[in-house]
């Protein structure tokens, strides 16, 4: 048991050797691959139009609009049912 102390403290020093960290060279583009204009709906995603109900028709028009998660979402959604 008195030797845990020491065991702990080369356990640790060991731990904290090795190369110090360098942030890696990222390429990021200028806009998001799912961007959207404002009114363009992805093309795949109009199933709710079966019902029939104008009133469904502009809630999920504005949702698309003017929701960048949902949007994200629907062409997630979209790319997901393309065969390959």
């Amino acid at each position: 048991m008195r030797h845990l102390p020491l065991i702990v403290v080369a356990c640790a020093l060991t731990a904290c050797m090795g190369e110090p960290y360098s942030r890696p060279d990222l390429t990021v583009p200028s806009e998001y691959r799912f961007a959207l204009a404002q009114s363009q709906a992805p093309a795949d995603t109009v199933w709710w139009a079966t019902f029939g109900d104008p009133a469904l028709d502009a809630l999920v028009t504005e949702a698309l609009a003017n929701n960048e998660d949902l949007r994200i979402a629907a062409a997630a959604w979209t790319s997901s049912r393309v065969p390959r």
